[in-house]
């Protein structure tokens, strides 16, 4: 990609910068309270906040909370440790309304019933429940089981992840088959840059007609659509046997509960294979998008852009996270489109990167990013979308 394009999306970046910023109060929570201090746990801090504001915890162990509406939480490292919560929900975010949480370690994690935008980003969580939600974007999660989230169950919603490593943990009980990562029901489901790793089978109890598990899908799917870009998909690892070997079945890649869902992938592995009623559609050179780098003001991020050499590129920026269909076009408009800046043409490699200078706005707001190709044969295709996070 030529130098003279950097500046140029840097500085299509810095434009928003232009914007005006909206009235916005900070309440600051931390459980040690203090000088500055609003208050001492989470949940008093949603009840007082209006729809602008923000929440900013420090790090600490508070009690679990139900955030309801357009509510912003964002963890604030103060170098001792992290922002504690054994369960967070996020609910009724009305149609044009957008919550966020980032920088939390939430164990387990409830986004439900919304019709408008919830956005997770950088936060913690061991488990991850989605239902009824309308627009869901999950990115760079880890989680405290080696460092990545052990499951995500997601029914009737449309959910993007971006930079995910699943994996559940193995079962405590003997002879108990793997869990699988990733559940999906009813759903549109988007995984980008991801890692999906199905559980691994737990032990034989006994030798003589014991049962060696077997693992656990990376996905079990029903009537879902799921695209899978730039992704590894695998099935988990078998149980031991009753002599300290693996020799269980490894877990299927996707295991397809019943005949209503479609999958299409591009550049991404399946390994292990599939099972049930279902196939998946290779569609190679599909445009996708990666994030990486801080989100601070003044800082350098790092846009990855992939799709098939020889496509034309084209970068749109918004504020504003939407889900609207494009005729002709199967990946919708998943954000305003205020800015758009050319790209080029995509290498012989597939993939170019583009770096920018986070611009100077408010923390928490939102700077969404999604890529587009025109193909020779004039045919045009949407990335997934990513958000920055200003922090």
């Amino acid at each position: 990609m030529t130098e003279t394009l950097i500046p140029t999306l840097a500085a299509c970046l810095c434009a928003f910068s232009g914007t005006p910023a909206f009235a916005q109060t900070v309440i600051v929570v931390d459980d040690d309270g203090g000088a500055g201090v609003d208050y001492t746990d989470i949940q008093p801090a949603i009840d007082a906040a209006g729809p602008l504001d923000r929440i900013e915890v420090r790090n600490g162990s508070y009690g679990s909370f139900v955030a309801s509406g357009p509510v912003s939480i964002i963890g604030k490292d103060s170098g001792s440790g992290t922002a504690f919560v054994n369960q967070g929900v996020f609910t009724g975010v009305m149609s044009g309304e957008v919550a966020v949480l980032a920088d939390l370690t939430v164990r387990t994690l409830v986004l439900t019933d919304s019709d408008g935008a919830l956005v997770v980003d950088a936060a913690r969580a061991d488990r991850i429940e989605v239902a009824r939600c309308a627009d869901a974007r999950l990115q760079s999660l880890a989680g405290n089981y080696f460092g990545r989230p052990g499951s995500l169950d997601v029914v009737d919603s449309f959910v993007q992840c971006l930079d995910l490593f699943i994996q559940p943990g193995v079962p405590l009980g003997l002879e108990e088959d793997g869990y699988p990562a990733i559940t999906s029901t009813r759903s549109t489901l988007y995984l980008t840059d991801c890692m999906i790793q199905g559980g691994e089978g737990g032990d034989q109890g006994f030798c003589l007609g014991g049962y060696v598990p077997s693992g656990g899908p990376a996905l079990a799917l029903r009537s879902s659509d799921v695209r899978l870009l730039g992704s590894e998909i695998n099935g988990g690892f078998p149980g031991y046997n009753c002599f300290g070997f693996p020799s269980g079945s490894f877990g299927l890649s996707i295991e397809f509960l019943d005949g209503g869902s479609t999958v299409v992938e591009s550049d991404t592995s399946l390994l292990y294979g599939l099972s049930g009623p279902g196939t998946v559609t290779s569609l190679p050179g599909l445009p996708w998008l990666a994030l990486s780098g801080s989100a601070a003001p003044g800082t350098t991020a790092l846009f990855d852009v992939h799709a098939e050499p020889g496509s034309v590129l084209r970068a749109v920026l918004g504020r504003r996270p939407v889900v609207d269909s494009v005729p002709g076009l199967e990946v919708p408009l998943l954000h305003s489109a205020e800015r758009g800046v050319g790209l080029g043409t995509t290498p012989g490699t597939g993939s170019s990167s583009f770096p920018f200078v986070v611009p100077a706005l408010p923390t928490g707001t939102l700077i969404h990013v999604q890529s587009s190709r025109t193909t020779g044969g004039g045919a045009t295709e949407l990335s997934n979308s990513v958000t920055v996070v200003v922090r």
